[in-house]
Formats: structure tokens, C-alpha cells, sequence
């Protein structure tokens, strides 16, 4: 959902989101955004619910799985690898 440009966090409060019926983000495989769209979040979020923050965890911390993932697999295939990947992700 997010981009280098917004530092990959999306602000799923904002109104833009409200009729949104995409996931997350359409490449994540994790339980939320397969079941799950931003609509819905964004409700959650605007109502204070607390499953909003346990369905926004998932997504989280399986983002940072596999970006741990993609970082370990560069280091392992040594050159540039590591150097690309970091350029992907840090200005």
C-alpha cells in the first residue's frame, strides 16, 4: 500500500479510503489483506474498534517478515545485492 514517497505508510483515517474496496496492498499475502479491505479498515479505525489494530498488526509484522527475508536472501547472494535491495528502500 505505501511507496518510497509516503515512506510506505499508508494514513488509512483519511477519507480517500473510505469507499476503497482494494486490500492493503495487492501483493501482500497476509490474512488481512486477503479478507479484508481498506473501506473496512478505515471504519474500524474511524469507530476506535480494537480489531483494527490486531488486523493492521498482521499486516505489519508480515511486512517486516519478508522484507527480513528478502534482506537475508541478498546477504546471502553477496555482490550488490544487499547494496540494490538497500537503495529499493533508502534514499
Amino acid at each position: 500500500g505505501g511507496n518510497k514517497k509516503n515512506k510506505f505508510k499508508l494514513e488509512i483515517n483519511k477519507k480517500i479510503f473510505s469507499e476503497d474496496k482494494s486490500p492493503i496492498d495487492k501483493f501482500c499475502e497476509c490474512y488481512t489483506c486477503k479478507n479484508y479491505s481498506r473501506a473496512y479498515l478505515h471504519h474500524l479505525k474511524k469507530a476506535g474498534e480494537d480489531l483494527y489494530a490486531n488486523l493492521s498488526t498482521i499486516h505489519n509484522i508480515t511486512f517486516a517478515l519478508k522484507l527480513t527475508e528478502k534482506i537475508r536472501e541478498s546477504i546471502k547472494n553477496g555482490g550488490n545485492s544487499f547494496e540494490n535491495l538497500k537503495r529499493e528502500w533508502i534514499k
